[in-house]
Formats: structure tokens, C-alpha cells, sequence
């Protein structure tokens, strides 16, 4: 299936999958996006699939906002499964 990227009031809205065949144009897309927005928020909630090359991707973009400064979140119905997947220790 093919993944849609919207934006409406700084959400990147995603829908579709996020698998071998989409994670490399999604992985680029929002490594672009991280030179100019310091807020990435992205909406998971009409994701119909993620894969292991897509957690991948997601943990690789969260990973590399922490070494650009960029405040990255992902929302939606199935973002708490996605950052206990990352494994992420939570911090006071």
C-alpha cells in the first residue's frame, strides 16, 4: 500500500504502511524535514502496518533527533507500542 504524508498545524499525518517498500522515502522524507522544523510531530493513527524495516526507520529518526536537537513525537493509537519497542528507560 502506499504511504501518504500530510501536514496540517505542524502534524505530519501518516497513512498506510510503513514496511521494506515505503521505509527508505519515509526515512528521507523526515530527515529533510528535521532541517528546518526543531517540533516533528508524527500521527500514527491511519497506519495500517509497520514492519521491522519501519520500527526500524522510527527508531533511526528518533535516534537522530537526539543528535540534531529536534524535538521528535509520534502520536496516535499505536505510538505507546512503538516507544516500548524502542526500549526508551523513563526519565524524572
Amino acid at each position: 500500500m502506499a504511504l501518504t504524508i500530510k501536514e496540517r498545524s505542524g502534524t505530519f499525518f501518516v497513512q498506510g504502511t510503513i514496511d521494506s517498500t515505503t521505509a527508505s522515502s519515509f526515512k528521507n522524507h523526515f530527515k529533510f524535514l528535521m532541517n528546518d522544523y526543531k517540533d516533528l510531530i508524527i500521527n500514527v493513527d491511519d497506519v495500517t502496518k509497520i514492519d521491522t524495516s519501519g520500527m526500524l526507520v522510527l527508531y533511526k529518526l528518533h535516534m537522530d533527533s537526539l543528535i540534531y536537537g529536534v524535538n521528535f513525537k509520534i502520536t496516535g493509537k499505536a505510538s505507546i507500542k512503538i516507544y516500548e519497542s524502542f526500549d526508551c528507560t523513563k526519565v524524572a
